[in-house]
């Protein structure tokens, strides 16, 4: 890839970055909520109408394009679908008679570390490695900085003798 197109999301440190990430997990777990409609409603139709009630797609979406200024709308995409489908899948894979059994509380958890497995990774790298190993943090590179502005300084009273 050209150095010119080379992809990087800059922040003032990685602190400013975990509380954004941290966010997304808030606004997600504030969100995940299953009454016993959402419940029923999830058994005979299935996750897809509790998924858009829910709004979840709509809350990880926005949070990865503000992760990601805006500048990777295609994988973010692509990302939303994948945690959808998986999702989908391991609500879809459990038998009747196990989902049965869930409390409505016990569902919300189980879908909250569905989406952070996904993202944050557990044995393998999520999906938010893709956009950690392409951050810049400001404060890091100010050291890089102050000392190039040092040597600068050395040039300069050395010419001067």
């Amino acid at each position: 890839m050209e150095e010119e197109n080379a992809i990087y999301f800059v922040y003032k440190n990685k602190e400013e970055y975990i509380t954004r990430r941290d966010k997304l997990f808030e606004d997600l777990k504030d969100n995940i909520y299953f009454s016993d409609s959402i419940f029923k409603l999830m058994i005979y139709s299935g996750i897809k109408s509790c998924y858009k009630i829910l709004n979840i797609n709509k809350i990880i979406k926005s949070h990865l394009n503000t992760l990601t200024d805006l500048k990777q709308q295609e994988w973010v995409d692509d990302v939303c679908w994948h945690i959808f489908r998986t999702v989908e899948t391991s609500i879809d894979m459990l038998p009747l008679s196990i989902l049965k059994k869930f409390e409505n509380n016990d569902l919300e958890k189980y879908l909250l570390n569905i989406i952070k497995n996904m993202l944050l990774g557990g044995d393998t790298e999520g999906f938010l490695s893709f956009i950690e190993i392409k951050n810049i943090y400001v404060d890091s590179n100010k050291e890089i900085v102050e000392d190039n502005e040092n040597i600068n300084e050395d040039d300069l009273e050395l010419e001067e003798l």
